[in-house]
């Protein structure tokens, strides 16, 4: 497969975590785009009951099932659940999905590497713990249940006023020490949210696999803050840090789409004077 373009056709979609980072855009650009869209509420069906999960997604019959979902903070108390959210739920979706024949989006994470990378499409997850692992058992359950899955690994999302997005974290380190510590030899995956929501919708068209999102090509964590800084008009005092050191970069140009944002030095050097 090429560079992802345009979707071709508009097939009915079932999403979870609708109401979440990237879930929100997500679903308002689905629905821009004409496409018919149901959500998962867990307030309604719960996720530990397969029979009622069956009949669900049953009784909506997509044609695509999306899977976002997920529970990624690292604080205990909130991540009671994470592992009936972060590997049961999407196990069972899975192999849901394999019984009625529809086609699934497995929205995964470059958390799944404990090592340091770069990172392709055949490299080997080796998370040992916390989310990284969930997910990465989540993968191989997923792929034992559903041969047919589509998996997508994405990274930190850069957003205006998100939740959880690297803007939001950047503005709450600013605010608890009055200065942000950003590291010159941590190298993150991430990418515009604008731009990631275009790559979910497009992959669900892509053959079964294991694909992988990133827009940054060659800058550290204390470039990008920098960069962000100049670009949303912050006043961050943003402090040079070593203390982090990590390659979590992930590389699939088959992801790559005309008009996207791609943090490079070559593009963006005017802006790490901060």
């Amino acid at each position: 497969m090429g560079k992802l373009t345009t979707v071709s056709f508009r097939p009915s979609i079932l999403l979870t975590g609708a109401n979440g980072t990237i879930g929100k855009p997500l679903k308002n650009y689905l629905q821009q785009q004409g496409f018919k869209v149901f959500v998962w509420d867990r307030s309604y069906i719960p996720i530990d009951n397969y029979q009622k999960m069956f009949d669900f997604v049953k009784s909506v019959s997509p044609e695509v099932f999306i899977h976002l979902a997920a529970i990624t903070s690292f604080d205990e108390q909130q991540r009671k659940d994470s592992w009936l959210v972060n590997y049961v739920w999407p196990s069972e979706i899975a192999w849901i999905c394999k019984e009625l024949n529809i086609k699934l989006l497995f929205i995964s994470s470059n958390m799944v590497f404990g090592s340091t990378g770069p990172y392709s499409p055949d490299s080997v997850p080796d998370a040992v713990s916390g989310y990284g692992y969930e997910k990465r058992m989540a993968e191989e359950k997923i792929v034992t249940q559903n041969a047919n899955t589509i998996i997508l690994r994405l990274g930190w999302q850069i957003a205006g006023e998100s939740e959880n997005s690297m803007i939001t974290y950047l503005d709450r380190q600013q605010s608890i020490h009055s200065f942000i510590k950003a590291g010159k030899k941590w190298y993150p995956s991430c990418s515009f949210l604008s731009d990631t929501i275009k790559v979910i919708t497009a992959t669900t068209e892509c053959e079964a696999g294991i694909y992988m999102f990133n827009a940054n090509k060659d800058l550290n964590f204390h470039e990008i803050a920098c960069l962000l800084k100049k670009r949303y008009s912050k006043s961050w005092n943003i402090i040079e840090d070593e203390d982090f050191i990590a390659d979590q970069r992930m590389s699939d140009e088959r992801t790559h789409f005309s008009g996207m944002t791609i943090l490079s030095k070559q593009d963006y050097q005017t802006f790490f004077d901060c």
